[in-house]
């Protein structure tokens, strides 16, 4: 609760793995023992929904159920938008974006999850 995960994957393309890696490496790190997930994935199409359930549930993850959004008028998607986008700048070099990343990480409100 009130904490924003990424991950930042490099060389890749592969869009769906990198975001079930980020979910699982997300759900791995909560504190709470016991909990079941409802992941929404913007722009996860209806057929892959279950595949992905299932590599998160193999992963450990306790995901009681997968969705995609394709909902611009979403909250919580204009939210992970707007983040991504901080982020993106960031790792750009954008100094104002890199101060204000930084001090989110620092405040414990931004985590990164990626795998070192």
């Amino acid at each position: 609760m009130g904490k924003l995960h990424y991950a930042v994957f490099e060389e890749t393309t592969d869009y769906l793995t990198a975001t079930v890696e980020a979910i699982a490496e997300t759900l791995a790190n909560t504190t709470a023992e016991d909990y079941d997930a409802t992941v929404f994935i913007d722009g996860l199409s209806r057929s892959l929904e279950r595949a992905v359930g299932l590599s998160l549930r193999r992963s450990g993850a306790h995901v009681r159920k997968v969705r995609g959004l394709d909902e611009e008028n979403d909250a919580l998607m204009r939210l992970a938008d707007s983040v991504c986008g901080l982020l993106r700048g960031a790792l750009e070099g954008e100094p104002a974006l890199m101060a204000l990343s930084q001090r989110g990480v620092e405040a414990g409100i931004l985590r990164d999850v990626s795998r070192k």
